[in-house]
């Protein structure tokens, strides 16, 4: 199967080459937002190495993990696009709807020309408007990965102390300093808590 991403020009392929080919045209979305044209998709994966001084040398590595998923997405619409409908409101109800993912602030899936990103949020919602711009919006969305772990309660209750363990005879235990400093508040000396010569 051959893929085109949206907004290719297919008349200036050779069809001839994809006769009896079936063709994906791949979709891309930002949650349930579809975006009238993709400028672009910046992605970005980082693995996280570790660092720890030592006393001698360079720092030592010895952990690595992952860190979040960032994506950057160029997107626009218009005013004039077949997906108005003529609606001279239509850049700022998908403006709102792009604010409205932000703010619910619950993780959404986003589907790209090359993955499919999910457990995203909208991090930063870039626009700009001049006289070039007036009746289009231009997006910059700024999205990143949040990891989501599950936890549990254990109850405490019926605790073994084949497990837990139980208390231990370790001999004698010299005097802490509270024994010590007790023994000199009632003037008996640092003998008298236990510490007289053997």
């Amino acid at each position: 199967m051959t893929a085109f991403p949206f907004g290719l020009n297919l008349s200036a392929l050779n069809i001839a080459n994809f006769i009896n080919t079936p063709v994906l045209l791949r979709a891309r979305a930002i949650g349930n937002i579809i975006a009238d044209i993709t400028i672009s998709e910046r992605h970005l994966d980082t693995l996280a190495i570790t660092d720890h001084p030592v006393e001698r040398g360079a720092a030592i590595s010895d952990h690595c993990f992952m860190l979040p998923y960032e994506v950057m997405i160029q997107v626009g619409w218009s005013n004039s696009s077949r997906n108005s409908g003529g609606d001279p409101t239509y850049i700022i109800t998908m403006y709102q709807l792009l604010l409205a993912l932000q703010q619910k602030r619950m993780p959404f899936d986003i589907l790209t020309g090359k993955r499919w990103y999910k457990n995203m949020l909208l991090h930063r919602v870039l626009t700009e408007t001049n006289e070039t711009t007036e009746n289009s919006l231009l997006v910059t969305a700024e999205c990143r990965q949040v990891i989501i772990v599950g936890t549990q309660i254990i109850s405490n209750n019926g605790a073994n102390n084949s497990i837990t363990g139980g208390t231990q005879n370790n001999g004698a235990v010299s005097p802490g300093l509270s024994q010590i400093n007790q023994g000199l508040a009632t003037g008996a000396g640092p003998e008298s808590a236990g510490n007289q010569p053997g």
